[in-house]
Order: structure tokens, then C-alpha cells, then sequence
């Protein structure tokens, strides 16, 4: 696991308006890189949403290949794995 990057992803939602972060750290537990960012309207899935993909772009740029993404939203985690698990809203 030495070679592994760990990023921490949430997202919330307040009245519509959302927002997203995460934390990048590396094997040893060492702080690297961090992200916050308002995702404008949006529920509690868009903010997660948009959190997770803000976490994969950041690790392409940065070439970090071996990514462990760690978020607490099951429908993100479905909605990487299918296409059909996507709320409608969403798409």
C-alpha cells in the first residue's frame, strides 16, 4: 500500500445550495493536497457527486495512479459502478 493515495470526500447540502471537499493523504498518513469548493445548486448527492469527481481529476492532474477514494454516499459509489443507479434528477 505504499505507493497508495487516500482521499476523504464529502459533500453537504443546505437549502439547495452545495458544496464539497477532501483530503489527500499519502501511505504514511502525511497531509499532500486538500480541495473545497462551492458546487452551486445542487442536493446532497450532486455535492458528493461533484466531490468524488473533483478528487479524480486532482489525483490525474498530480499523477497520483493508485487513487483509494473513501466517501460515506452509497448511491456515488452506485452510480460509479452503473449508469442505471443514477437518480434522474442527476442526468
Amino acid at each position: 500500500m505504499a505507493n497508495w493515495i487516500k482521499c476523504n470526500v464529502d459533500g453537504s447540502s443546505v437549502a439547495n445550495n452545495s458544496a464539497c471537499g477532501g483530503v489527500f493523504r499519502d501511505a504514511n498518513a502525511d497531509f499532500l493536497f486538500c480541495f473545497a469548493e462551492n458546487t452551486g445548486q445542487g442536493n446532497a448527492f450532486h455535492a458528493e457527486l461533484s466531490g468524488a469527481m473533483r478528487a479524480i481529476e486532482v489525483a490525474h492532474s498530480k499523477h497520483w495512479n493508485s487513487l483509494w477514494l473513501e466517501l460515506d454516499s452509497a448511491l456515488v459509489v452506485n452510480a460509479f459502478k452503473s449508469n442505471s443507479e443514477v437518480p434522474c434528477s442527476a442526468t
